[in-house]
C-alpha cells in the first residue's frame, strides 16, 4: 500500500490493516492501487458495453470518436449507464427483501401489485399524491424494475421520460425497504446497548443476502447460545435480521482482518469475493449458502466457530461498534414537535457506506459533528450505523437543542439499521410532510462514501420523495452536460427536490453548509 496513505481515520481499523500488510494478505486498498490510474472515460460515464459490437468510448474533448458504433453520442451513453446502475441498485433492494421473506407465499406477496399498493398507502397522503402527479408510483416492484426504459438512448428529446424511469426505480428501492421493515417488525430501540466485541464472544459473520429461512435458523441458534453473536457489515444486506449486530470496520474484509470473526457464511449471489482467499489464509472456517439449498447444519457451524475462538487473535480494544435498530414510530411526533418549536432545525437521514477512494468514515464523522452542532436530528443508516460508536466527540458536538430532543439518551442520534432498512426513517419524516409532501419539510438525505449501486438507487428514491438529497461520492455522469445541468440546477424545478452533487467533492464543512442552507428555508 504505497500510494494510498490514509485508509481510515479509525485507529483501531488501521491496526487491523497493518496486521494484514505484515502478514502479506492483500486488502481492498492494494487492489485499488493496482487499478491506478483509473480510467477517465469510465469516471465520466463515457464508455459503453451495452452490446457486443463494442465496447465503445467517447472522447470528452470533442475529438473522434464522438459516437458509439450504434450511433449513440456521449450524452446518450452517460445517461444509459446511469439508468442501468440505478436499475441494478433497485433489483438489489428487491432481492434482499425477497431473501428475507423466505417462504414462497410471502415472497409472492412482496412482488404483487396489491402489496405494492398497500405499502405505498402507508406513506403520508400528500407524498402519495405528489408521486402520483409526477407519474412515479410503482405498480409492482419487480415489474417496474425490470421494465424501466431509457428512451433517451434512442431519442435525445425524451430526457424527462428517462429521468422519470430513474426516479421510479428509486421509489422501488424505498418501497422494497418498506416491505423489508414490515417483514422484520419494529426491531430493538436504539437505547438498547449491544455487548462490545470481546475475546469470549463467538462471532459468526454473515456476508450477502442469505435465504430467509436459513437466517431464521441461525438467529434462533444465536439467541439460545448466550456467548454467540451474529454480526455483519451494515451495508451489504445481511442485517435484515432483527437483533443482529454490526461490526464497524466498513467491509466484511476488514471485519475478518480485525480478528473479529470465527466463522464466515457467504451468499453465492453477492458475497464479498476477497473473503474466499482471506478465510483460507487465516484458517477461518467458512461456507457458501445457495438460495436453492440444501441448507447447512447450524449446530455444525456453531461447533466449528467455537473451535476457532481458541485460535483467534485476540481483538484489540474498541474495534467494534454496535448497531441498534429503529425506535418505534412515536419518535416521529417528538422530532416534529422539536422542529415546530425551534428546538431542532431539521432532520437528516445520513447513509454512510465506505468507498476505498475516500478515507473510511472521516467525511461521515465530520458531517455528523457539523450537523449535530447545528441542532439537526440525525438518523443514521448503513455502515455508519455500526461505526458511530467509534466516533469520538459526537456527544460533545451536539447542540443544546439536540440534547433536549434525545431526552438524556447517551448518543445524540437515532439508528435505523442497514441501507436496506433505511425506509424506517419515514416514521420520523412522516409527521413533517405538508400539503406538498416533503418538498417544504426541513428534512434531507445525505449519502456519503457510497460504494454500491444500491446506495445510488436509494438516493434517487429519496429525491423522488421530495427530499433534498446530497451525494458525497464521485458519480460517472459528468460527460453529459445536459444531465449535469439537471443534476445540479434543475432537479428542484422539475421534480420538487434539490440534488446536491458535484464532479469535485465538496469538503465536509461545505457539505454541512449546503444542507443547512436547504433546511433553513423550510419548515
Amino acid at each position: 500500500m504505497l500510494k494510498v496513505r490514509k485508509k481510515t481515520f479509525l485507529d483501531s481499523v488501521n491496526q487491523a490493516i497493518l496486521r494484514m500488510t505484515d502478514a502479506g494478505i492483500p486488502l481492498s486498498w492494494d487492489r485499488y492501487e493496482e487499478q491506478l490510474p483509473l480510467c477517465g472515460f469510465t469516471q465520466n460515464g463515457l464508455n459503453c458495453s451495452a452490446c457486443l459490437q463494442g465496447p465503445c468510448r467517447i472522447s470528452p474533448f470533442q475529438d473522434k470518436p464522438d459516437h458509439g458504433i450504434c450511433g449513440a453520442d456521449g450524452r446518450q451513453i452517460v445517461l444509459h449507464n446511469l439508468v442501468e446502475k440505478v436499475r441494478r441498485g433497485a433489483l438489489d433492494h428487491i432481492n434482499v427483501c425477497l431473501d428475507a421473506a423466505g417462504e414462497d407465499g410471502i415472497r409472492e406477496k412482496v412482488l404483487n401489485s396489491q402489496s405494492t399498493a398497500d405499502l405505498v398507502s402507508r406513506l403520508p397522503e400528500s407524498v402519495t399524491q405528489q408521486l402520483k402527479a409526477k407519474g412515479l408510483l410503482p405498480s409492482s416492484l419487480l415489474v417496474d424494475a425490470v421494465t424501466a426504459r431509457d428512451p433517451f438512448f434512442v431519442d435525445p428529446g425524451m430526457l424527462d421520460d428517462t429521468l422519470k424511469s430513474i426516479l421510479r426505480l428509486g421509489i422501488c428501492s424505498i418501497v422494497s425497504s418498506m416491505a423489508l421493515c414490515q417483514i422484520n417488525g419494529e426491531g430493538a430501540q436504539p437505547g438498547d446497548a449491544a455487548p462490545p466485541s470481546t475475546s469470549f464472544l463467538v462471532n459468526i459473520l454473515v456476508d450477502g443476502a442469505i435465504p430467509g429461512g436459513f437466517l431464521q435458523n441461525l438467529k434462533k441458534a444465536t439467541h439460545e447460545q448466550k456467548d454467540v453473536r451474529l454480526v455483519g457489515t451494515a451495508g451489504n444486506g445481511c442485517l435484515h435480521i432483527p437483533g443482529s449486530r454490526s461490526v464497524s470496520s466498513g467491509s466484511p474484509e476488514l471485519a475478518v482482518a480485525a480478528g473479529l470473526v470465527d466463522f464466515v457464511i457467504q451468499s453465492d449471489l453477492d458475497g464479498y469475493p476477497s473473503l474466499f482467499g482471506m478465510c483460507d489464509q487465516l484458517r477461518i472456517p467458512r461456507l457458501t449458502v445457495s438460495l436453492s439449498g440444501p441448507w447447512p447444519d447450524v449446530a455444525d457451524i456453531l461447533a466449528k466457530a467455537r473451535e476457532h475462538t481458541k485460535l483467534r487473535i485476540k481483538p484489540h480494544d474498541g474495534e467494534c461498534g454496535v448497531l441498534t435498530e429503529a425506535r418505534p414510530a412515536d419518535i416521529g411526533k417528538v422530532v416534529h414537535d422539536a422542529v415546530q418549536s425551534g428546538t431542532a432545525r431539521g432532520v437528516v437521514l445520513l447513509i454512510g457506506g465506505t468507498n476505498v477512494r475516500q478515507t473510511y468514515f472521516e467525511r461521515t464523522a465530520k458531517i455528523m459533528k457539523g450537523l449535530l452542532s447545528n441542532d439537526v436530528v440525525l438518523l443514521v443508516a448503513a455502515e455508519a450505523a455500526g461505526a458511530v460508536a467509534l466516533f469520538d466527540g459526537l456527544e460533545e458536538a451536539a447542540g443544546s437543542g439536540i440534547k433536549k430532543v434525545m431526552q438524556g439518551r447517551a448518543r445524540p442520534w437515532f439508528s435505523v439499521g442497514s441501507l436496506y432498512e433505511s425506509a424506517r426513517a419515514l416514521e420520523v419524516f412522516g409527521p413533517l410532510a405538508g400539503a406538498n409532501g416533503f418538498s417544504e419539510a426541513p428534512a434531507a438525505a445525505a449519502f456519503l462514501e457510497i460504494p454500491t449501486f444500491a446506495y445510488l438507487s436509494s438516493a434517487f428514491g429519496w429525491l423522488a420523495m421530495g427530499l433534498t438529497t446530497q451525494i458525497g461520492a464521485p458519480l460517472p455522469i459528468w460527460g453529459n452536460g445536459e444531465l449535469t445541468k439537471w443534476m445540479t440546477d434543475e432537479a428542484e424545478s422539475r421534480w420538487g427536490a434539490r440534488l446536491l452533487a458535484s464532479p469535485k467533492l465538496a469538503t465536509p464543512e461545505e457539505q454541512v453548509q449546503q444542507i443547512m442552507d436547504q433546511l433553513s428555508g423550510k419548515g
